[in-house]
């Protein structure tokens, strides 16, 4: 995985994709991790459509022996589960912590750790590179040295997925008049004529986060979340940047 992180994901890899599809769960009171898992289970569980207990169980057995990473205050439960089209992503947050017990093979408890993130993550049995590579980037992006103070001090769902998100292939975009995102206002979205490759993921309208689609219309205090190619998504900094 330290090679793997090293050379980065390819570009076909579809990281911010996976990112911006994730279900959060930010776990405001104390719970234990065979609790939390069984609640990330059960979103995937809809999100591709297996038992979620066999996805539960899956899980806890990777961590009793020592398969899922734990350091940091972060863990990265993982499954490959046959018949699965693309991978799905359940990232937890728990400002209170969630203590971890991380197995070995042979049976013996090895150490607990206290976490505060865990991102669980099941891909396609059938490409196990993927797979890694997907690991490998999610665990580039928490060994920055300020994602824990950034993961523990975001105010929404969509603040922890931009932490994830790679900084040359995401925008966000708050639509304010007297600024140049206030062209964007009362616009429909198949018709912003953003460059090919990159799409709004998700729109935050007050409290609500809407799943964009061509016939909404975009409204005063929208914020959008823009990911994208590294090409398109620097021409549209350099169009929505404001200036002095």
């Amino acid at each position: 995985r330290g090679i793997l992180k090293e050379r980065g994901p390819r570009v076909s890899d579809p990281f911010e994709e996976i990112i911006a599809a994730s279900e959060v769960l930010d776990a405001d009171q104390v719970v234990d991790f065979e609790s939390i898992t069984h609640s990330a289970a059960e979103r995937l569980s809809r999100l591709v459509g297996q038992p979620h207990d066999q996805i539960a169980q899956g899980f806890l057995d990777g961590t009793r022996v020592g398969a899922t990473p734990v350091t940091r205050g972060i863990a990265l439960p993982h499954l490959r589960l046959k018949g699965l089209e693309v991978p799905s992503l359940v990232i937890v947050r728990s400002r209170k912590g969630i203590d971890v017990t991380v197995g070995t093979v042979s049976g013996s408890v090895s150490s607990t750790q206290t976490v505060h993130a865990i991102f669980f993550l099941v891909s396609p049995n059938e490409d196990p590179a993927v797979h890694l590579r997907l690991l490998a980037q999610l665990a580039a992006c928490v060994e920055q040295e300020s994602f824990m103070d950034d993961w523990v001090a975001a105010r929404h769902e969509d603040a922890l997925r931009e932490i994830l998100l790679r900084d040359d292939r995401y925008l966000p975009l708050v639509l304010r008049p007297g600024t140049p995102t206030e062209a964007l206002i009362g616009v429909k979205i198949r018709d912003l004529g953003f460059p090919a490759g990159c799409l709004i993921a998700i729109i935050r309208r007050g409290r609500q986060a809407l799943i964009p689609s061509g016939e909404m219309v975009l409204e005063l205090g929208d914020r959008l979340t823009v990911i994208g190619e590294v090409d398109g998504v620097a021409e549209l900094k350099q169009r929505f940047t404001v200036t002095a």
